[in-house]
């Protein structure tokens, strides 16, 4: 029998999807300001730092 107040195995969150997320949004965002690249930078930018948050906060 398991004690009331053991913690159950908590299951940990995916970041990747934010990560994706960002830089496809990024993508389309530079292409509708004619900058590609740096779209796809920013978007990789922001999806790392939501895909850290997520990390640190799971930790």
């Amino acid at each position: 029998m398991t004690h009331p107040n053991a913690s159950e195995p908590k299951t940990p969150m995916a970041g990747g999807f934010l990560l994706a997320a960002g830089m496809i949004l990024g993508v389309i965002g530079g292409a509708i300001a004619n900058q590609v690249t740096i779209g796809f930078l920013v978007g990789f930018g922001a999806g790392l730092i939501a895909a850290v948050g997520i990390w640190l906060k799971d930790r």
